[in-house]
């Protein structure tokens, strides 16, 4: 076995738990790895370091510096600064790899790590780490300053020089070749996370779900005022209610903001049940439709033949593109018309989960349970110093 050559460094749990997935398949060819995490929290752990931990992976951060430019910005002063190239490079060097595994390229803990890299001479790789959205061309300049962070996000994602991008999806893959990315550096693998559902091995349904039809409304977060969230959740609620359609919400792991707004939810729509620490399948296996602006849980909704509706009326940058056979509701009160057609008119919703079958492997290429094993294959491909590879999702 070549020990340790890998080197993973997530920066959300589920990067690390798609990273672990995929080192599994690296032992399988006899390759080592070892983990680390991009731990930029002052006063406690973040979400990647603390899924190593569950996983039972050691797993040390980044080096970062004591005093950095956080001190200075309001509201940031939770998140830590990288240390200098040099530091980084140095940790990396002690850590004895051969090749670096990102989830984000562009954000500065994973910039610094890539530059410290290649000051090295090691290979770089960035594994996709879940559905990118589509900017809206309708974003006002008040809602693009809102999201316009240059300290915390600078870049186009999969644009930092990794001499490979794992890839899950067709379109994307289209769209960095066409911006310019060489192609043999994209490398359609499929997202790991997703092998499950070939497999089988999915959480039982979660308790306290509707006895009937159910629309699940899939949170992120959106850094938006309270009340613009709670009047569109309200919205949407209403909408539910006058199709004859229950609603869950479930809440992203990130999402604090649904945490905090759940009593106040409880007062005004008491009807709607709230989850947030549950498996996506736990919901979506017994949903009658998904309803979200961005989630990722739409592409698991395809995988288990869930209609999709993109929701656009929150004053987001982006939307979700998954092309025109997706239904697309851009004011809460067109959804009631949506909801009888995919969940009461049983003809309209077979038609509607024929056309987006195709979707489940374009947009992910994790319908044979062999992405971790691809994504296996690319990597270990850098390590035995060959070119680029073109793998098939079959």
């Amino acid at each position: 076995m070549v020990a340790d050559a890998i080197l993973f460094v997530p920066q959300t749990g589920s990067q690390a738990r798609q990273m672990a997935l995929v080192g599994q398949a690296l032992e399988a060819r006899g390759v080592g790895w070892k983990a680390a995490s991009a731990d930029h929290l002052r006063a406690s752990r973040d979400q990647a370091s603390q899924a190593w931990e569950h996983l039972g992976v050691h797993a040390p951060s980044l080096p970062f510096r004591r005093v950095g430019v956080d001190r200075v910005l309001p509201g940031r002063r939770k998140f830590r600064s990288v240390a200098g190239t040099r530091a980084v490079a140095s940790w990396l060097a002690a850590s004895g790899c051969s090749v670096v595994v990102v989830g984000h390229d562009t954000r500065p803990s994973s910039k610094a790590l890539l530059r410290a890299a290649r000051r090295l001479g090691l290979r770089t790789v960035l594994l996709q780490d879940g559905l990118r959205p589509t900017p809206r061309a309708d974003r006002s300049l008040a809602v693009r300053l809102r999201w316009m962070n240059p300290v915390l996000s600078s870049g186009d994602y999969g644009h930092g020089g990794c001499d490979r991008i794992l890839i899950m999806s067709d379109r994307f893959a289209a769209e960095l070749v066409a911006a310019g990315v060489p192609p043999s550096r994209v490398v359609r693998t499929g997202f790991p996370l997703y092998d499950r559902y070939h497999d089988g091995v999915l959480a039982a349904p979660a308790d306290g779900l509707p006895d009937g039809p159910f629309a699940l409304y899939a949170a992120q977060p959106v850094n938006l005022p309270d009340d613009v969230v709670v009047a569109h959740l309200v919205a949407v609620a209403a909408a539910c209610r006058a199709a004859d359609v229950a609603l869950v919400v479930k809440g992203h792991p990130r999402d604090h903001q649904l945490s905090a707004l759940v009593p106040r939810l409880a007062e005004v729509v008491p009807e709607v049940v709230i989850l947030q620490d549950v498996a996506p399948e736990a919901v979506l296996q017994v949903a009658s439709v998904l309803l979200t602006a961005f989630s990722t849980m739409s592409l698991e909704a395809l995988l288990l033949d869930v209609p999709v509706v993109a929701m656009t009326s929150l004053p987001l940058p982006f939307r979700l593109d998954l092309g025109p056979d997706v239904a697309v509701v851009h004011r809460e009160a067109e959804l009631v018309a949506v909801l009888r057609r995919l969940v009461h008119d049983p003809e309209a919703r077979a038609a509607a989960i024929a056309a987006t079958r195709h979707l489940a492997e374009s947009e992910t290429h994790s319908t044979d349970g062999r992405a971790a094993e691809r994504a296996a294959h690319a990597i270990a491909d850098l390590i035995a110093g060959r070119g680029g590879v073109e793998l098939s999702a079959t």
